[in-house]
């Protein structure tokens, strides 16, 4: 899914291109010179290859973005960042071991990559409904079932760092047609109190029905049992210090800022919406 989420940012670039006023005065003075100096019949036929030529430019100018898809791996779980032109994901020092017991990640890095284990928590829910503000409940909506699922400690022996994975699957525990179609993945430093958004999205078509929402404040609601409060003891409860990391999955643009309007009003609303939810996890966190 976030793979994907990437890779749709090349079909939401293109279609800015397309549709920007820049391209579309060009195209209009192409289309003009050319209808003034061709016959009819070669002008259709020159429009009709021009168009291809610009689609098949557009598509290879926003390809880089697949390039980055390729690059969500485990590596990237452990800490390593994507970069525009590589293909991410490759560790310049040591090995990688997962357990089958625990689920838990255990990384050996070189360089500024932190180590660090992972938590895994999941949502189920079989119905997505909208409430009366336009905001569905998505992964905790009316008639939809939680569960939480920790993999690794978040006592005093915890590590400092850790990743912290949640997922949404569609029907119940038992439904056949269990799939996931919502992940957040975060990394919460716990000491220090803070965690950065490093991936969140849903599946295109569950969009707009709280499912993203629900996400972050499970999320939040994970990392807030994890911070230290004061320097000592874990699970302390309080909001933790929670952002967008500035590499996350998503920020990564190919093209100038002209041509990233489409983008970067994404990226907003998705800064706006964690807003939201830090602000109502406070408020819930004073009224205890």
């Amino acid at each position: 899914l976030i793979a994907d989420s990437i890779a749709q940012q090349r079909q939401l670039t293109a279609s800015t291109i397309l549709t920007h006023p820049y391209t579309l005065a060009l195209t209009a003075l192409f289309l003009a010179l050319l209808a003034k100096s061709l016959p009819i019949y070669t002008f259709i036929t020159t429009v009709a290859g021009a168009t291809m030529t610009l689609l098949l430019t557009v598509r290879w100018i926003a390809s880089p973005y697949l390039t980055l898809a390729e690059g969500i791996n485990l590596h990237w779980l452990d800490g390593v960042p994507l970069a525009p032109g590589s293909k991410g994901g490759r560790r310049r020092s040591g090995g990688h071991g997962r357990s089958a017991s625990t689920g838990s990640n255990s990384s050996h890095t070189g360089g500024n990559v932190e180590p660090a284990a992972t938590t895994i928590a999941t949502t189920t829910t079989s119905t997505t409904t909208s409430n009366g503000n336009g905001n569905g409940n998505g992964a905790s909506g009316k008639g939809g079932r939680r569960r939480s699922r920790h993999n690794s400690s978040n006592g005093d022996g915890g590590p400092d760092v850790e990743n912290v994975v949640v997922v949404t699957r569609w029907g119940g525990a038992d439904d056949k047609d269990n799939n996931i179609i919502g992940a957040l993945v975060m990394r919460v430093w716990r000491k220090e109190g803070k965690a950065l958004v490093r991936a969140w999205t849903v599946e295109r078509r569950y969009r707009g029905h709280g499912v993203g929402r629900a996400l972050l404040e499970e999320g939040v609601r994970v990392a807030r049992g994890k911070v230290l409060v004061g320097g000592g003891g874990g699970g302390g409860g309080a909001v933790p210090e929670v952002g967008f990391e500035s590499g996350h999955a998503n920020s990564h643009r190919v093209l100038p800022g002209v041509f990233n309007t489409g983008v970067e009003r994404r990226e907003r609303r998705a800064r706006k919406v964690l807003e939201e939810v830090l602000a109502e996890q406070q408020q819930q966190g004073a009224g205890r």
